[in-house]
């Protein structure tokens, strides 16, 4: 049993990088960036609507016959999730890490492991309908939280006469309205003439920054939030949302360095805190992102997404009983949460409790079908399962969903491999490759 459950965690460890910082933009907008993800994602207005808790509908998978871990006493009850067997309380938990060393995702290895560690399944596989719900903001789902929260306050910088206030206020309003319906292209026309009409205004500086960062113009955006700044040097979402397009194109250290920056400025600032823990996170420095956490957690106790990042923290450095607690805790706050899901599914495989690993990432793609993260890891319980068309079918939503997902086409190529179809095997793993030894260090 001991050597199966190691087996089992030296592959979902190796789905490090498809949670919660293969992400890329959460806790950013004021962001996780995953990074999210934001991330990441979105906290940038904690008052987002969220969509519809209703469960999705069930799916059909194949019947897994690998033994599953009991460990004994409970982590945490956790709100149900209507998985099978039920998720409605966190694993039970005498589960003691084997080691504190987490490995990546290792694309080299196209077999993952020389042994498969599950009984093919010989049932055939049906795709899954998800039942419809209200989409998620995308930058929710990464681990990077952007802040694009603005209120009246934010309006002392306005020129003073009562035509530019009036005009300017409601070209940035629009803009607003057309960045959060992701019209990225309008949002940057009206933020613009909202500067051309009041060069003072900071909001629109911060705002078309932010769309910049959505259309991966991260020196615009950098340009537009030090133009904000040099207006105003104590404005701390700016300075925020700086450090979110460092950290989107893996400049951790100088996002560190812009987060610090807020921090200081305003103590008080959970965001600040929970991006630069995000940021440490994804140097390894666990003890210092850990520390973050703790601290946006006790600055803002019912959101969501900072136990997110934590348990991802926890997940990371083994501690895989405090990731489950957080991960439970973060569901709880917002059941909505498909990252949470998604990371929660990695813990429960990580210790072999692998149909409640399976229904987290039917519910976490369930509730953002537009996620990538959580079809991969799904097709890579699919590719040990031996249900290699199931595989096949999730990775190439994956794809299709984020054409330069490189892990995807590795794992595609291993289930082509798998049922023998080498050219179509070797295809995606040129391209995989192609696309990781190009890639620019951009967090998704």
């Amino acid at each position: 049993m001991n050597l199966r459950l190691r087996s089992y965690s030296s592959l979902f460890l190796a789905l490090s990088f498809f949670g919660q910082f293969s992400n890329a933009a959460l806790a950013a907008k004021e962001t996780q960036s995953w990074m999210a993800p934001d991330s990441s994602l979105d906290s940038s207005a904690d008052e987002v609507s969220k969509p519809s808790a209703t469960p999705p509908a069930k799916a059909t998978h194949p019947v897994i016959s690998a033994p599953l871990v009991t460990p004994s006493p409970p982590v945490t009850s956790a709100p149900p999730v209507t998985p099978p067997p039920p998720v409605t309380s966190a694993p039970p938990a005498t589960y003691t890490p084997t080691s504190t060393k987490v490995s990546p995702f290792a694309p080299g290895s196209e077999e993952f492991n020389s042994t498969p560690v599950f009984k093919p399944s010989t049932s055939e596989y049906k795709p899954s309908t998800p039942t419809a719900t209200s989409s998620t903001n995308e930058s929710k789902l990464t681990p990077f939280a952007p802040d694009d929260s603005n209120s009246t306050s934010s309006y002392k910088h306005l020129a003073p006469t009562a035509t530019s206030n009036g005009t300017a206020a409601a070209a940035y309003f629009e803009g607003l309205n057309d960045y959060k319906q992701h019209e990225y292209q309008i949002a940057l026309e009206k933020f613009s003439q909202a500067i051309s009409i009041d060069p003072k205004f900071i909001p629109p500086y911060n705002d078309r920054g932010l769309v910049y960062i959505a259309m991966q113009q991260f020196d615009k955006a950098i340009a537009d939030f030090d133009s904000a700044l040099s207006i105003d040097p104590s404005y701390v979402k700016a300075l925020n949302n700086k450090g979110w397009a460092y950290a989107k194109t893996g400049k951790y250290q100088d996002a560190i360095e812009e987060y610090t920056r807020a921090i200081t400025l305003d103590p008080t600032y959970e965001r600040a805190y929970e991006n630069r823990g995000n940021a440490y996170a994804n140097l390894a420095q666990y003890q210092d992102s850990l520390s973050d956490f703790d601290k946006a957690i006790g600055l803002k106790p019912t959101l969501a997404r900072p136990y997110n990042a934590r348990g991802w923290s926890y997940y990371k450095s083994g501690d895989t009983a405090k990731a489950l607690e957080d991960y439970n805790k973060s569901i709880s706050l917002d059941p909505s949460f498909a990252l949470a899901y998604n990371n929660r599914g990695l813990a429960y495989m990580k210790i072999g409790q692998l149909e409640n690993g399976l229904s987290d990432f039917d519910r976490s793609i369930a509730l953002d079908p537009k996620s990538s993260f959580p079809l991969v890891n799904r097709s890579l319980y699919y590719v040990h399962a031996g249900n290699y068309k199931a595989a096949i079918d999730d990775t190439t939503k994956a794809i299709a969903l984020n054409p330069k997902d490189y892990k995807a086409l590795y794992v595609r190529s291993s289930a082509y491999k798998k049922m023998g179809k080498l050219d179509l095997a070797a295809n995606d793993r040129a391209a995989g490759d192609a696309i990781k030894a190009s890639k620019t260090n951009i967090v998704n």
